[in-house]
């Protein structure tokens, strides 16, 4: 696991809100085999990208909603990720080693599924972060 995948991955587990949906289940890259949901994922899906003077790294978050007997999968998926999005946004901080200037969303992208049970979002933000 990258260290601002792990970084990201503490910050999202440290918060009530986040824990109390989805526990320890946020994983590097991809879901194990079997997974419980609901569920997130973590994954750098590009290298470095200029944005003027700054350099950020592009970090994917998966949001995986399930359908429950009041909530539809759909809305259980937005739910998570906004739930991410308000711990993540503007964030700065360290933790070992790794100093977190600032995290901004980038954008949000619904997944495609064909099953009505389990839905996707995909949020994308700009880490601005450093290793010591």
């Amino acid at each position: 696991m990258s260290a601002i995948v792990g970084y990201i991955r503490y910050i999202l587990m440290q918060n009530s809100s986040v824990s109390a949906k989805v526990s320890s289940r946020i994983y590097p890259k991809r879901l194990p085999l079997n997974p419980t949901l609901p569920a997130m994922t973590i994954m750098l899906p590009a290298g470095t990208t200029q944005i003027t003077k700054d350099t950020y790294t592009r970090v994917s978050i998966t949001s995986f909603g399930v359908k429950s007997a009041s909530q539809s999968a759909y809305d259980a998926a937005w739910e998570l990720a906004e739930l991410a999005k308000n711990v993540l946004l503007d964030h700065s901080g360290i933790r070992n080693g790794v100093y977190c200037n600032s995290i901004k969303h980038i954008i949000d992208v619904e997944g495609q599924s064909e099953d009505n049970d389990i839905e996707t979002v995909v949020s994308d933000y700009a880490v601005t972060w450093e290793k010591h």
